[in-house]
């Protein structure tokens, strides 16, 4: 029997969400994915599909250029949804406590995984973040499946900072994870004024810090420049030979800008990139280079 054209859409609608549940499960499975994510997969999947199948029927009366990018940016945010999917899934197999992602807990799924990869790969044994949130109790965690290494955070908002101890008591990472609160002050770095954290005198030594999270302050402090530029400038003494810099919300321009300026006057340091949701940037120095 022939499809309606009314019917049409609603068929294929479901077609691509009980398949792409499938895939979910098959993923399950195989230890990709949580199957339990199936049933959030084909609400998604289903609406998207059954609502671009039914705006073929006005191609005819449409931009088609425009149209064509409009269902290349629906195919990307579905793609992006479903690799946060999993990799929210990846990360909850690895973690007994429940870790929040996006929201108001800013670190996405995906910057997640990425973040993790980098400290099994490290194996650092200090780490200093700047801009406390889901982050500190994720970095807490690994640290401890490892065996070793601790967290240093700074954060100017004392609610928050109680809200992430609260979170790493209740994980029992209170141990291995320490939070200040920084208040923000105006600094001058680089002949320019800027509103960062006020660090305490009681620093780690120099050169101990392996790896370095630059997610704070937040872009509010400053919409239109770089508000977290100063992190490398004051913070690179105190970094290792073998420090990477984790640059989360890389996808922004002012962060964009911020790394270009830093390498412009640090030939010893190299970038790349990961594509994740919000952007990803990570610097370490080149084979036999330290400082400037």
């Amino acid at each position: 029997m022939r499809m309606s054209r009314a019917s049409a859409p609603i068929i294929a609608g479901l077609s691509a969400g009980l398949a792409a549940a499938g895939l979910t499960v098959i993923a399950g499975l195989a230890g990709l994915a949580d199957p339990r994510l199936a049933v959030p997969v084909f609400a998604v999947v289903a609406p998207i599909v059954a609502a671009v199948w039914d705006a073929r029927r006005f191609v005819g009366r449409v931009d088609i250029p425009r149209l064509e990018r409009r269902i290349d940016a629906v195919a990307r945010k579905v793609d992006r949804q479903g690799g946060q999917a999993i990799a929210v899934a990846s990360l909850a197999g690895r973690h007994e406590y429940p870790l929040r992602f996006g929201n108001a807990w800013a670190l996405s799924g995906d910057t997640a995984v990425v973040l993790v990869q980098e400290m099994l790969r490290l194996r650092p044994r200090l780490v200093m973040e700047v801009g406390s949130g889901v982050s500190t109790v994720l970095v807490a965690s690994e640290l401890e499946r490892l065996g070793s290494g601790r967290i240093v955070s700074f954060e100017h908002e004392p609610d928050w900072v109680l809200d992430t101890q609260r979170h790493l008591a209740a994980a029992g990472l209170s141990e291995v994870a320490t939070v200040t609160v920084a208040p923000l002050s105006v600094q001058q770095v680089d002949g320019r004024s800027y509103q960062w954290y006020t660090l305490p005198a009681d620093m780690p030594a120099p050169g101990s810090v392996d790896l370095l999270i630059v997610d704070g302050p937040p872009q509010s402090v400053d919409v239109a420049g770089s508000p977290r530029y100063p992190a490398l400038p004051l913070l690179e003494h105190l970094l290792s030979e073998r420090a990477v810099v984790f640059v989360d919300d890389g996808d922004r321009r002012g962060e964009q800008q911020m790394v270009d300026a830093w390498l412009a006057t640090r030939p010893a340091w190299t970038k790349r990139t990961v594509d994740t949701v919000k952007g990803t940037i990570i610097l370490e120095r080149r084979a036999g280079g330290l400082g400037r």
